[in-house]
């Protein structure tokens, strides 16, 4: 399992391919899936599930994986989308755990590899699509795509900068490109 504790840091903010997990480990599919359910009951990990909204050619299986102690990643753009990653998992968490809603934390990435990072969604809606980027102010075409395809309200690009707060019109759509201090602060 060491050695697996080792790789994941590497893989954060990609789909978690167990198979390929396996191969790199040398151990069967079996071993690496209970291997990660222990590592998540030990608090070492979480998983954001793809999602399974009505769009095709998206990913359905694999989940990215998260580090709950994300000063091990290395990667400054991995380390800003995993801690993006832990407010909302608190914020779900608690509004879920308080009756305010039940929102589901996942991501949405089709076989044309367009990824948005985050889609809170509530009863199989997407409500809020979240694209973490450490200094890109330009609004990511994948963001606006999945805004599009899916028909979500709300599009928030948050920025690893201080003081960015910019409201966009794309199509009939709005979207934000906002600093992460700004935004995350409203968070519960």
């Amino acid at each position: 399992m060491e050695h697996l504790a080792h790789l994941i840091p590497e893989r954060i903010g990609s789909p978690l391919s167990l198979n390929a997990l396996k191969e790199d480990v040398g151990v069967a599919f079996e071993t690496i899936r209970d291997w990660l359910l222990v590592l998540e009951q030990f608090f070492y990990l979480f998983r954001v599930t793809p999602f399974t909204g009505k769009l095709a050619r998206t990913l359905r299986k694999e989940s990215k994986v998260y580090l709950l102690d994300w000063v091990e990643i290395e990667n400054e753009g991995f380390r800003f989308e995993n801690l993006v990653a832990l407010h909302l998992l608190k914020a779900t968490r608690l509004w879920k755990a308080t009756g305010e809603a039940q929102l589901n934390l996942d991501y949405v990435r089709d076989k044309e590899k367009r990824e948005v990072d985050f889609v809170l969604s509530q009863k199989g809606h997407p409500l809020c699509l979240i694209e973490c980027k450490v200094s890109d102010l330009s609004l990511s075409p994948s963001l606006i795509y999945f805004q599009k395809k899916l028909r979500v309200p709300h599009a928030i690009q948050i920025v690893h900068q201080p003081e960015i707060c910019k409201k966009l019109r794309t199509e009939g759509f709005t979207q934000w490109v906002i600093s992460a201090d700004r935004w995350l602060s409203a968070l519960p």
